[in-house]
């Protein structure tokens, strides 16, 4: 039993010898702090409105809450899916967020647009340019455009791979302007578009002065697989999902107020600005700290942080297997003449 990476998992071994109902107690501790902060699965789907994969909508609800997501954005291909009567009718209204959106499903790519009305137009999947189709998706009110998967079903027949995109400048070989509000760096459920890429791609694109922001989701269809095991941890002024707004969650994640995530949680702040801000350089070097914590069932054992794509500080983390981990890192950054970017990556073993 499982609720997700803020806390522990317990299982109980169970030997059925009739059809009947069974009652198994599982003892699962809240083993991360996540105060400030609110966990996203900005990509999701249901058999009801997708077509594909197994999961109802009565499934998907059930297992979002079970899966402790905090802000569930729908986004089935081409539909605009309110979540919120199906949350009610299964007691779980006030459990998270649920949002309206719109995985846009294009020839170009896919597209999780949000917050779209639910009973709104729908945007143009037939449309084939690049800047039409991201202002066609705007004016049907969505406030954050996100490129999902940009290396899917392969690195050359992705979106990247179409438009032929450099892994040295970040430019298109299409001339495409790519004017989404971030990408799509970690999907648990897509194979073709492996981090070791996708972290690439996006060094890449922030090098040549885009400033596009990264996001994690699950790209769930089936009720196997796990709801936000690829989140996106969101800044928030309150704990209580049901009391953060659309407009605050966009904003967030559209600003970089945020870190996706595999199973770790992680927050960083340079001389005192987190993540999404920025900050002006002085005459002495930049104070930077990096909190990373999960539960005791994954694990952490190296942290890099990056400026401008190259690896300026390396920190092994001391083996700590099956101990929930929580330790903020110092660093200092060198005195730069020039704009520049930092993220901090946790890398972990399991």
């Amino acid at each position: 039993a499982s609720h997700g990476p803020e806390f522990s998992i317990d299982q109980q071994q169970l030997k059925a010898t009739s059809i009947g109902t069974y009652n198994l107690a599982f003892d699962l501790e809240h083993q991360v702090d996540t105060t400030g902060w609110l966990s996203a699965d900005t990509h999701l789907h249901t058999l009801t409105h997708s077509g594909h994969g197994d999961a109802s909508t009565d499934e998907r609800i059930l297992t979002l809450a079970g899966d402790h997501t905090e802000i569930a954005i729908a986004t089935d291909h081409n539909k605009q899916i309110d979540y919120r009567q199906t949350m009610k009718k299964h007691g779980v209204k006030n459990e998270y967020k649920s949002i309206v959106g719109n995985e846009v499903t294009t020839k170009i790519g896919h597209f999780n647009a949000f917050p779209l009305p639910a009973s709104g137009e729908i945007p143009d999947a037939d449309l084939t340019n690049w800047a039409e189709l991201d202002r066609d998706i705007r004016s049907k009110g969505a406030a954050v455009v996100i490129l999902n998967h940009p290396r899917w079903s392969s690195f050359e027949k992705g979106p990247f791979g179409v438009e032929g995109l450099d892994q040295q400048t970040g430019t298109f070989a299409s001339g495409i302007d790519l004017a989404v509000d971030a990408i799509e760096l970690i999907n648990s459920d897509d194979a073709g578009s492996p981090f070791d890429v996708s972290i690439l791609d996006w060094f890449a694109i922030l090098n040549s002065g885009k400033r596009i922001m990264a996001v994690g989701s699950s790209d769930s269809h089936a009720v196997y697989v796990p709801t936000s095991y690829g989140r996106t941890w969101v800044k928030s002024k309150t704990d209580i999902p049901s009391k953060a707004t659309d407009k605050n969650i966009s904003l967030n994640i559209g600003g970089g107020h945020s870190s996706a995530a595999l199973g770790l949680f992680g927050e960083v702040y340079i001389n005192g600005k987190g993540s999404g801000e920025d900050v002006r350089q002085g005459k002495s070097p930049l104070k930077l700290s990096c909190r990373i914590a999960h539960a005791a069932w994954a694990d952490v054992y190296r942290v890099d942080v990056v400026v401008n794509g190259e690896v300026v500080h390396h920190q092994d983390i001391a083996p700590h297997l099956d101990t929930a981990f929580d330790e903020t890192l110092e660093f200092e950054l060198d005195v730069v003449d020039r704009d520049s970017w930092v993220v901090c990556i946790a890398y972990g073993k399991k």
